[in-house]
């Protein structure tokens, strides 16, 4: 942090030849994380902070990496130093907000970068640590949470916003009038579709059905925009990704019974026919439509 800030100093300067009135705002992403060999960065970092207090420094971003929370980070900084959120509504897992008590079987499958809408997750994360910054620039890495991006602008705007509300304005105006109910309704689906475990959760099936009906009631041109495209690919793939665990899960127990008759079938018998079981997950796939 000592080298990071008196080179920041001098960028400071730099920019402020060309560009007068511009401001130098910087994140203590990353400090004091494990393995990194950053240990007592966060300390250093707040002790500069609070003694040194550079008038050069326009504020503070919090985004993934910083090892506090929000409320300690503003309690630690001097007033003078406004905190502006960059909050993660692109990735599921390995980020800052994670998907909660998220089935293995999803979790592996669709990675960290997957079709999210979360409207009434990332409402609850908006509300709850707004009062303790000046704004925010969400951190995106494509148009997989194309949904959050607008969630958290019309927040932005209002935050008295609904997330039922912003879900059937966004699915009027980039869907079509004749979707705003329909595919509102399947944004909390889909998210919902996450939410415990997936063998026991039927709604995943549901999901699939409502998003099926608007996909045979839609125009050519409907079938064209790719937000609706993205709606119905998580539709069947949650679907599909719930058909291969039942599928597989059984596969698993047949082949672990096969096993366990190994002392009287033999132990080179039991391990032909188990993994001639398990084979058929790739051979005989579930659902192929």
């Amino acid at each position: 942090p000592r080298i990071l800030f008196d080179f920041m100093e001098i960028q400071k300067k730099n920019l402020n030849k060309y560009h007068p009135k511009a401001q130098l705002w910087m994140s203590p992403q990353g400090f004091d994380r494990k393995g990194k060999n950053r240990d007592g960065w966060l300390k250093e970092f707040l002790n500069i902070m609070q003694n040194d207090q550079p008038d050069w420094l326009g504020g503070v971003v919090f985004g993934p990496q910083v090892e506090m929370t929000l409320p300690d980070l503003r309690k630690a900084l001097p007033a003078k130093y406004p905190i502006r959120r960059y909050p993660d509504i692109t990735h599921c897992r390995s980020c800052q907000y994670a998907v909660e008590n998220w089935d293995p079987a999803c979790r592996t499958t669709v990675g960290r970068e997957p079709i999210n809408p979360r409207p009434v997750f990332y409402t609850r994360i908006f509300r709850d640590l707004y009062k303790y910054s000046m704004g925010y620039i969400t951190y995106s890495e494509g148009c997989n949470d194309d949904f959050n991006k607008v969630l958290w602008s019309c927040l932005g705007w209002d935050t008295k916003m609904s997330p039922e509300q912003i879900a059937k304005e966004y699915s009027r105006y980039y869907i079509g009038s004749h979707y705003q109910d329909k595919f509102a309704q399947g944004l909390f689906s889909l998210e919902r579709n996450w939410v415990g475990p997936l063998k026991d959760n039927d709604g995943v099936y549901k999901t699939l059905e409502l998003f099926q009906d608007m996909e045979k009631n839609a125009t050519p041109q409907d079938k064209l925009n790719w937000r609706f495209q993205q709606g119905i690919y998580r539709a069947y793939y949650d679907a599909y990704v719930k058909a291969r665990l039942h599928y597989e899960t059984d596969l698993e127990d047949q082949a672990t019974i096969v096993l366990a008759k190994a002392k009287d079938t033999g132990a080179d018998k039991a391990m032909d026919l188990a993994e001639a079981i398990l084979d058929r997950a790739a051979t005989d796939k579930v659902k192929p439509e």
